[in-house]
């Protein structure tokens, strides 16, 4: 898979990036979007990092998910809420607009932003995914949830109602236990973190899933003693 950064040449990527993210939301459960006074998918579009997922074996060109990636220092987080001032800005990475067309290419995109993590020394990554009214937390093994839902102020369904989202954090032992798990089958990257290349990730990341999933499964309970 190859995860590239985009409009670094030309800004007909970053448009492309934008009219996949609008279509997969539209897609997305019963369909979400941008409020209509809402300027903070905007400026993560114009001012954010955008990562497109490409498969180079199969169609180079066709853009199979992305997602936007910002340090504190370049701009604020989108919503106050978690406090992370106590770590240096520079150091913790808000992730949004994740979109993909498959559930395949939405690992690679979280594959690569786990790549990134390490790449650029990263001491916190901050998300803030859907919880209601549809769940979509579950895709994130390994973030912690930060406090309580938001109703939040900058997205609404298709139909006009509102959506919670749950702020999510990876810090700390377990984002380095998240680098280290996506960086042990190898991956190659530009100097400039531009551009990354690594396997398909799926079967390893259902594995890993499955793993956790029998982790938080509670001990059977015995057979019961037959009838005296």
């Amino acid at each position: 898979m190859e995860v590239r950064l985009l409009g670094a040449q030309d800004g007909r990527e970053r448009r492309r990036f934008e009219d996949e993210l609008a279509q997969a939301r539209a897609r997305a459960g019963i369909g979400f979007m941008e409020t209509p006074r809402s300027r903070v998918g905007r400026i993560h579009l114009e001012f954010g990092d955008l990562y497109g997922v490409f498969d180079e074996t199969e169609d180079p060109d066709r853009m199979l998910a992305g997602f936007a990636i910002h340090a504190l220092d370049a701009f604020g987080q989108s919503y106050p809420r978690p406090d992370l001032t106590h770590l240096p800005p520079h150091a913790v990475f808000e992730v949004g607009e994740l979109w993909s067309c498959s559930p395949g290419a939405g690992v690679s995109a979280r594959w690569g932003c786990g790549i990134l993590a390490g790449l650029r020394d990263a001491q916190a990554l901050l998300i803030y995914p859907i919880i209601a009214p549809w769940d979509l937390t579950g895709s994130y093994p390994g973030f912690e949830r930060a406090g309580t839902p938001i109703l939040w102020p900058f997205a609404q369904t298709t139909d006009g109602h509102g959506i919670l989202v749950q702020p999510m954090v990876v810090q700390g032992v377990g984002l380095s236990a998240m680098v280290a798990m996506v960086s042990r089958e190898g991956f190659k990257a530009s100097e400039d973190h531009h551009l990354l290349r690594f396997g398909n990730p799926l079967a390893a990341a259902m594995g890993i899933r499955e793993a956790m999933r029998r982790a938080r499964r509670p001990d059977a309970q015995p057979a019961a003693s037959p009838a005296a």
